[in-house]
């Protein structure tokens, strides 16, 4: 079993049903059909065992509209699922606040610990026994498996071990609530590090202090934990800035002098040149400009002394020699170590997501030119190739 390889996979899959339009017309059978009950068996789930996986399960009792469940996970040997699982077409919004609370109710109500929504490519998953709000019985942030391995999605392993919780073995270990468990420590640990870094508490002064041997005063010490915060994978941050203070994060510490006027000039040829909503602050390590409703054209990721310009095109469409030449930038490979990155001038490569979508990596170091033309006509040129399967319908 290799969850990676089988989503990316029904990934193709999706693709393939949106660019050809058949993913407007799927019906919820159909949705099943084709994607649903691949992405069971890829949790090593046997689709055609019904000891395993019952399809329209009833429980004992209902809840308002729902009286069965789409899918039944059972270990075996067992009585009662382990999971149940609500199915929807594909175009179905699965941010509907009824939709999921009935969702949970039902499983709650007939004693399952963990339920999972989906239409095919989202999944979000529920712990029922939770009695908290809708959104805080969340275990982890709901994925697309349209946007693996994109700017605005997850690494396809980060899915694969997330999801991979579900598989019979792992519930049969208790993985999914010793994940949650940990969740919650580690969110707790998470938020009272967070405030006492921000207050300067007088206790981690304190700790710092000895430490160092003594070597500064307390306010010294103080004043070099402002402005301090943590980034924690699996954590969930306090809240973010309003973007303006994101803007200002990246202008004048994302951004040395050199990069913060790249920067400023690059976000000057996109905003007068193209249809792109953005610059968007609103994120921890990159600006955005987006295509469509949802998709990020170009990232860039700020850096004292160079921008990392990430453009999204169709696979094929471009290749990595010829945007070196035209562009008079070095070519970097996958291999060499980001030491080595920082060193080279400005630089491409081309990154392959799948067989519709690449990634054009640009470094642009603080000598390099972005207000010429042919920097201009290969952004144009890459607006054009903005894949297919993600562009605004």
């Amino acid at each position: 079993m290799n969850i990676e390889n089988d989503l990316l996979q029904i990934q193709d899959d999706i693709k393939k049903y949106i660019d050809s339009g058949q993913a407007e017309k799927m019906t919820e059978t159909e949705t099943r059909r084709l994607l649903i009950d691949p992405l069971i068996t890829a949790l090593g789930w046997d689709i055609k065992d019904l000891e395993c996986v019952r399809q329209g399960w009833r429980g004992a009792k209902s809840a308002g509209e729902q009286k069965e469940a789409d899918y039944a996970l059972f270990l075996k040997g067992k009585k009662k699922p382990s999971i149940i699982i609500e199915a929807k077409r594909f175009q179905a919004n699965l941010s509907d606040k009824k939709t999921q609370t009935q969702t949970v109710l039902y499983a709650f109500l007939n004693g399952v610990e963990w339920c999972m929504l989906t239409n095919g490519h989202q999944i979000i998953v529920f712990y029922a026994f939770d009695k908290k709000d809708i959104n805080e019985r969340l275990l982890f942030d709901p994925i697309d498996l349209e946007l693996l391995n994109t700017p605005d999605g997850l690494p396809v392993k980060t899915a694969a071990d997330l999801l991979g919780m579900f598989t019979p073995n792992s519930i049969e270990d208790g993985i999914p609530n010793k994940y949650r468990e940990n969740h919650k420590i580690r969110a707790k640990v998470f938020y009272c590090l967070d405030e006492m870094l921000r207050q300067s508490d007088k206790s981690l002064v304190s700790l710092i202090r000895k430490r160092l041997d003594y070597e500064f005063k307390p306010h010294q010490i103080a004043e070099c934990l402002k402005g301090f915060s943590l980034s924690k994978k699996g954590v969930e941050p306090p809240p973010s800035p309003p973007e303006d203070d994101w803007k200002k994060w990246h202008l004048e510490k994302g951004c040395g002098p050199e990069s913060r006027n790249l920067l400023l000039e690059l976000d000057e040829i996109i905003r007068n040149n193209f249809d792109a909503d953005g610059p968007n602050w609103n994120h921890k390590r990159y600006v955005s400009y987006r295509l469509g409703k949802k998709w990020n054209w170009i990232s860039i990721t700020t850096f004292l002394n160079m921008l990392k310009v990430e453009i999204l095109v169709k696979t094929g469409s471009f290749n990595q020699s010829e945007i070196a030449d035209k562009l008079g930038l070095a070519q970097f490979s996958e291999g060499l170590s980001l030491s080595d990155v920082f060193k080279l001038p400005s630089s491409v490569r081309i990154k392959e997501l799948n067989k519709t979508s690449s990634r054009i990596i640009l470094r642009f170091k603080k000598d390099y030119q972005l207000n010429r033309k042919a920097f201009l006509d290969f952004l144009k040129d890459a607006r054009r190739n903005f894949p297919k399967s993600v562009k605004q319908k």
